[in-house]
């Protein structure tokens, strides 16, 4: 099966402070000290890491039929979040394995990305009007100071090699994958990560054909490479095949009814702020 018109595009993002045009940072390995700590765990960890207060806190202010937040109650148990933040501080990596890290390491994400809007709540529409969201070197995973596109960009993308990150991974925007009601685990992470590429998968916001034009969530644009890249865990030859993978059945078959002759676009992004 050959796919030939891919149209790849910058998104332009408007929002009331204005526009701007988001180009997603390539995946390259951290130059840090906690790079080799991770390595280390990787080869001899044999330890797990709980996660259990900050799932309690995702299952109590997750709304997931909604795919929102309960920021305003989120805000009154702030302080439990800090505890769970505290404890991914002081985590031992060295002692993690490859499963129980890619858990720590998703959460501590989305944990951290949950805090900066907390500091910034009400007064917001927007992740981005904060000033620079995701390159602030501010939030301690294992005793080093990281910015989010350092958790990102430089160890979950080029460390482990698996583009189901990339759907596990919110940006407290609407366009973002849904954040789960539930924290990631070392025991189950490769199960969460396959459900949860269903689940984005099969969501029209996401993914929908129309007539032979696929559309994609700008996700799929910005880290095209991911998807498509023989060095990472479950890669395609193409995104519609990568898509095909974990669609239901009726999309899967017009994937492939259409081959080659199927087109690829890509869908607004939407920055607003993901609140109930």
């Amino acid at each position: 099966m050959r796919f030939t018109k891919v149209t790849l595009v910058m998104v332009l993002v408007c929002l009331p402070g204005g526009c701007f045009l988001f180009d997603a940072p390539e995946a390259s390995l951290l130059q840090d000290a906690i790079v080799p700590e991770l390595q280390k765990g990787i080869l001899e960890g044999d330890e797990s890491f709980s996660h259990t207060i900050y799932s309690e806190l995702l299952t109590k202010y997750v709304i997931p039929d909604e795919e929102r937040v309960n920021y305003s109650g989120l805000k009154q148990d702030e302080g439990i979040l800090d505890q769970y933040l505290k404890h991914i501080a002081n985590a031992n990596l060295e002692r993690l394995a490859r499963d129980e890290q890619m858990a720590l390491l998703i959460n501590a994400y989305n944990a951290y990305t949950l805090k900066l809007i907390l500091e910034h709540y009400p007064g917001l529409t927007s992740i981005r009007n904060i000033r620079a969201p995701w390159s602030t070197k501010r939030y301690k995973v294992g005793r080093h100071s990281l910015s989010l596109d350092d958790i990102e960009h430089g160890l979950l993308r080029p460390l482990y090699k698996d583009p189901r990150v990339h759907f596990a991974l919110n940006c407290a925007s609407i366009g973002c994958p849904t954040l789960q009601p539930w924290a990631y685990n070392g025991t189950d992470v490769d199960h969460q990560l396959d459900l949860i590429t269903k689940q984005f998968v099969q969501n029209a916001r996401h993914v929908k054909l129309d007539g032979n034009t696929l559309f994609l969530s700008s996700i799929l644009n910005w880290y095209n490479d991911d998807f498509i890249n023989p060095t990472f865990q479950g890669s395609a030859n193409t995104l519609p095949e990568y898509i095909a993978t974990y669609a239901d059945l009726p999309l899967k078959q017009l994937i492939m009814k259409h081959g080659e002759n199927l087109t690829v676009k890509f869908l607004d992004y939407d920055w607003g702020l993901n609140d109930k």
